[in-house]
């Protein structure tokens, strides 16, 4: 019998749906300087946000990115969806290829934003920042003052929703094999059954 539908496919489809959206609302990773706040970021691949004294900063360029990556994020949801509908059409495996990569571009994409954020900071300032946790920056207030700040970093929860959307597209492909083979014996021992009725 064969498989009329991808159940993962829709399942990793629909997650891609959600992630767009909750990655808009809230970031996958944030940092902050002092206590209280007077430099805010958050970061994931469909938004970047910046705040400097509570005054919102936007930078063209970056929301034009954002915007290519929510329309390429939606693109591989609905090929995604598309395909766990129709998963043995002649054009299904080529719409699960493009659609499965999609969730794995955005993670991959979002640690290049992360390693730029922190190798900026590095390279203006000399200031060391983790990936995860907080620390203390020496900021230099003149020739033989610094005042110090406290910087933090942490990942949200949207980013452990990415991990479980782009593991649920990895999976498509792996069950994509699964049924693709299964009904490619089917369909052999179809035949293996007409031809000893014949």
């Amino acid at each position: 019998m064969q498989a009329r539908y991808n159940p993962i496919a829709l399942a990793a489809g629909i997650c891609a749906i959600i992630l767009i959206v909750v990655s808009i609302l809230v970031p996958w990773w944030t940092l902050t300087l002092g206590s209280p706040a007077v430099f805010t970021t958050g970061l994931s691949p469909v938004k970047f946000s910046m705040d400097i004294l509570g005054d919102a900063i936007t930078i063209p360029i970056i929301v034009g990115l954002n915007a290519a990556s929510i329309a390429l994020l939606a693109l591989g949801a609905t090929t995604m969806i598309i395909y766990g509908i129709r998963p043995l059409k002649p054009y299904s495996k080529r719409l699960m290829s493009y659609g499965y990569t999609m969730p794995l571009f955005a993670i991959v994409l979002f640690i290049a934003e992360i390693a730029a954020v922190i190798g900026a900071a590095s390279a203006i300032g000399s200031f060391s920042i983790p990936v995860m946790g907080s620390t203390t920056l020496q900021l230099p207030y003149s020739e033989n003052v610094s005042v110090s700040i406290e910087a933090a970093t942490a990942f949200q929860w949207t980013f452990i929703f990415a991990i479980v959307t782009a593991a649920l597209a990895l999976s498509t492909r792996l069950y994509h094999r699964r049924i693709a083979t299964a009904t490619a014996s089917g369909k052999s021992a179809t035949k293996i059954d007409n031809s000893a009725k014949a």
